[in-house]
């Protein structure tokens, strides 16, 4: 009996698997919104800190080189009351 090869045990089954895969989509969807930014597309501060964080461990564990470089644009605000959302959107 350990073994029902039924029907309606395949049937269930199957449909199991098809809920996880559907709930699986929906994990990866909502973990890609939180992660990315709608406007831009790009990573966020939570995935920047995600990403950071797994390439120093693989930095100190004897992995490759790594380099870090980032801008901090001040005022930013004005580019955007100046010229536009839209321009501050392209930059």
């Amino acid at each position: 009996m350990g073994n029902d090869l039924t029907f309606g045990s395949l049937l269930n089954r199957h449909r199991a698997a098809a809920l996880t895969a559907l709930d699986l989509s929906k994990i990866l969807s909502l973990k890609h919104a939180a992660e990315i930014d709608g406007l831009t597309g790009i990573h966020n501060r939570r995935a920047f800190d995600t990403l950071l964080e797994h390439f120093v461990r693989v930095y100190c564990t004897g992995g490759p080189d790594i380099a870090l470089v980032m801008f901090d644009v001040d005022h930013f605000k004005r580019v955007n009351d100046r010229y536009g959302h839209g321009t501050g959107d392209d930059i």
